[in-house]
């Protein structure tokens, strides 16, 4: 997150007093930059920052850690897999590692250990220990690079809908 859109956030949620609850997330391939310890720890002592900068307003910041990247080739894989009449999950799987990048953000958030701050990670329902799968329960993961598909997204709701539940972060 850049220094202004956080600046016209702020901005915008004085002006909007009225909404208290933040959904925030960023691209994990902007910590992939961050390999470097220091760099790694003033990136999340940046977004810390930036996650306890929000008005008082605002009572629940929850955020979602970002998804895998898929290989540039995936829907051809995914289509000639479908075409050999073999799996696409498995035969078209990437390493976690390679696909999976660290998201600093969400570890920010977690790091903070506040009751109104959290961060909820669905990469288990998209990655075994070891590969990122591109189809899932016969469902196409991704439409890009980087984009969940809508399907797969309502598929997650569910997932969603617990985490924030047992994260207690909206108050009903």
């Amino acid at each position: 997150m850049n220094a202004q859109w956080a600046s016209e956030l702020n901005a915008w949620l004085r002006a909007n007093p009225q909404v208290d609850t933040l959904f925030l997330s960023e691209s994990a391939e902007c910590s992939r930059h961050a390999v470097a310890p220091a760099t790694r720890a003033a990136r999340i002592a940046k977004y810390q920052a930036l996650l306890t900068s929000y008005p008082a307003s605002v009572k629940h910041i929850v955020v979602l850690r970002d998804n895998p990247r898929t290989r540039v080739d995936m829907l051809d894989c995914v289509e000639r897999a479908r075409g050999d009449g073999v799996p696409a999950g498995p035969a078209c799987a990437a390493p976690r590692a390679e696909v999976l990048a660290p998201d600093l953000l969400a570890l920010a958030a977690g790091s903070l250990q506040l009751p109104t701050v959290g961060a909820v990670d669905l990469s288990t329902y998209f990655c075994s220990a070891v590969s990122c799968f591109p189809v899932v329960g016969g469902v196409l993961v991704n439409s890009d690079t980087h984009h969940v598909t809508a399907l797969y997204s309502r598929t997650l709701a569910p997932f969603l809908g617990r985490a924030l539940d047992a994260g207690r972060w909206l108050e009903r």
